[in-house]
């Protein structure tokens, strides 16, 4: 008798255990996994990917293209004018027109094409936060749809657990009756 019951308590009490944990671990994926997961994908597109171009887009006009633009100028410049003024004067005219017009380029170039290219990226990273956001969410829904057969388990162990509570009081009366007719002996 006391075998049975005790494998009973232990059948009763392991399918209730599976129940409070399976809903424990899906509270935990719904408040931290998810925000972590996207936080941490967010940060690392921002850090590894946006800056790194932003920088090589930087480098590669103060280093490559802006010298060539005024070397380009000021050779179109210097053949241009000096047809027509001179060597000396084109000279002139060409090194006082190189930064102004390098000034207006490097300006029209931050305020227009950085900025584009920024709100792309931003573009880009709120379409893959999207992807993975409902990505999470398609797992987190398979989780759910494998949850029917712990219901199932809980029902069971919820009528295990009454059976066993209706066990132990038949057993408190037994022995009660039990040791009212040993005190009586």
């Amino acid at each position: 008798l006391v075998p049975n019951v005790s494998e009973r308590i232990v059948e009763a009490l392991v399918p209730r255990m599976g129940a409070i944990l399976g809903g424990k671990v899906h509270a935990e994926i719904e408040t931290h996994l998810l925000p972590a997961v996207q936080q941490t994908v967010s940060s690392t597109l921002r850090n590894d990917v946006v800056k790194p171009i932003q920088e090589m887009v930087k480098t590669t006009l103060d280093q490559s293209f802006l010298p060539h633009l005024e070397k380009s100028l000021k050779e179109l410049l210097e053949r241009h004018i000096s047809r027509q003024v001179g060597g000396r004067v084109a000279k002139e005219v060409s090194e006082a027109l190189r930064q102004p017009v390098t000034d207006a380029f490097r300006t029209t170039f931050t305020q227009t094409l950085v900025p584009s290219f920024e709100a792309a990226c931003q573009n880009m990273f709120r379409q893959m936060s999207r992807a993975l956001e409902r990505a999470l969410q398609q797992n987190l829904a398979n989780v759910q749809e494998t949850r029917p057969p712990f219901n199932d388990m809980v029902a069971q162990l919820t009528q295990l657990n009454n059976a066993v509570e209706t066990l132990r009081g038949e057993i408190t009366a037994t022995q009660r009756r039990l040791d009212e007719g040993l005190q009586k002996v």
